[in-house]
């Protein structure tokens, strides 16, 4: 409000008329005249710094309002065995294949057990895996690969998965450190195939929840943790969230809304559909420090969460979710980060670097690569019931680009450039014409 004032006060009359070395009483008129009257010059003045000041505050509305035109990788994670630390790397290939495993076979968690938080393991090799624990809790082991063995069924969530026992010794130090009986290692079988949920996409995964890929941001953890500070909680980092890929240059949450995120390396793409919103238990909760889950240490984070992301809470503004999140059953569960599938093209791997930048809109380059994955899926078209439904729009927002209808264009058009002749349009269809049928297709006529 101080800032206002000032600049209240720096624009009025008497100031602008010292600026100008004016004698403001020889220019006003007598007592009897008008007394808000100022000369054609100041009142030019001040047309020219009103002018300036709209445009400013246009500007600033622009730059708060505009959606983000670059996202970047921030950080990537990895976590060896599922529940234990995870590795913050510059390159990343490596997913979860060792998880920790009660006497019936199901998987353990932070959830259920705090103190794996102070489990670090270091990365796996072909030869095995080291065990390391914070605070001294026991002395490093390392456990050879273990491949020979019968594989056994193993329970995630509602999933059996074949995975090897990594031995007694492996088995012992878990018990010895997380201060429960009958736990085991296991690392998933070389024939495992665990697909994930037909409902949301094709894709496969391992050990991890449901999904290959977590991605969250850092404008949306940093709003948490201001919340959380400002209502007495502790200091909340990215650990107590466990994604796999961090992105920064987007708004709070705007990651809700990203159907996509692409990255292109010459002719290979990296496709990820962001295809469900992350459902959270108590695990953020936990200190990732000391292991340990209290009111001190994780209460205040869960008021806050439950109280700016539960799915009540996120329906009203929601697009690309909303029928996900007006599901009753959904109602009271608390959402943050986005799952993702994994989608290739021109290679059977990519290894995604932290810098690495999202497909920008105005690169043509990038616009070749999402057209040769948009050949590759011609079923990933326009789901809109109206007959004019803007399918260019939706199609670009599909395969990650997000940006304003100019910029679509341009992509729209190039498309049509390459399948105008081969679909048999008439060369004068615009993409935007309004006689596209809803569910139309690229590559069926």
């Amino acid at each position: 409000m101080g800032t206002i004032c000032l600049l209240i006060s720096l624009f009025t009359p008497a100031a602008l008329a010292k600026a100008e070395g004016i004698d403001i009483r020889a220019s006003m008129p007598s007592e009897s005249e008008v007394s808000l009257w100022v000369s054609p010059r100041l009142r030019l003045w001040l047309g020219v710094v009103g002018a300036g000041v709209a445009a400013g505050l246009a500007w600033l509305g622009w730059k708060i309002t505009r959606r983000s035109q670059q996202v970047t990788v921030a950080a990537l994670y990895v976590y060896p065995i599922k529940g234990c630390r995870g590795h913050s790397l510059a390159k990343a290939k490596v997913t979860k294949i060792y998880m920790i495993v009660d006497e019936k076979n199901e998987f353990v968690s932070q959830r259920l057990l705090p103190r794996m938080a102070l489990i670090h393991p270091d990365l796996p090799t072909e030869s095995g895996i080291t065990l390391r624990a914070a605070a001294d809790a026991a002395q490093p082991l390392t456990v050879p690969v273990e491949l020979k063995s019968t594989p056994k069924n193993v329970k995630v969530w509602d999933d059996w998965v074949p995975a090897v026992d990594q031995g007694d010794a492996a088995a012992q130090w878990l018990c010895t450190v997380l201060q429960t009986p009958k736990l085991r290692l296991v690392r998933i079988a070389e024939t495992a195939q665990r697909v994930t949920d037909p409902k949301y996409g094709a894709g496969e995964t391992a050990f991890s929840d449901g999904f290959p890929v977590l991605v969250s941001s850092t404008a949306s953890i940093r709003q948490i943790s201001r919340k959380v500070l400002r209502d007495g909680g502790p200091q909340v980092g990215i650990d107590r969230f466990r994604p796999n890929i961090h992105v920064d240059g987007c708004r709070p949450f705007e990651e809700d809304e990203m159907r996509a995120l692409v990255y292109s390396l010459g002719a290979r793409t990296l496709r990820l559909p962001l295809v469900k919103p992350c459902s959270r238990c108590t695990v953020p909760g936990v200190d990732q420090q000391t292991g340990e889950r209290n009111r001190q240490t994780g209460g205040v984070l869960t008021e806050t969460m439950r109280s700016l992301r539960t799915a009540e809470v996120l329906l009203p503004a929601a697009v690309l979710h909303k029928e996900f999140f007006s599901e009753p059953r959904r109602k009271q569960d608390v959402y943050f980060g986005q799952n993702a599938l994994v989608e290739l093209s021109g290679a059977q791997h990519f290894e995604i670097t932290v810098g690495d930048i999202a497909a920008d809109l105005c690169d043509e380059r990038s616009l070749m690569a999402m057209l040769a994955l948009a050949k590759e899926n011609p079923e990933d078209c326009y789901q809109g019931t109206a007959p004019n439904a803007d399918w260019g729009l939706s199609l670009i927002e599909g395969y990650g680009l997000r940006s304003g209808r100019r910029a679509c264009t341009k992509f729209t058009e190039a498309l049509f450039r390459t399948k105008r002749q081969e679909l048999g349009l008439d060369p004068k269809d615009r993409p935007y014409s309004g006689n596209r049928p809803a569910g139309w297709c690229l590559g069926q006529s």
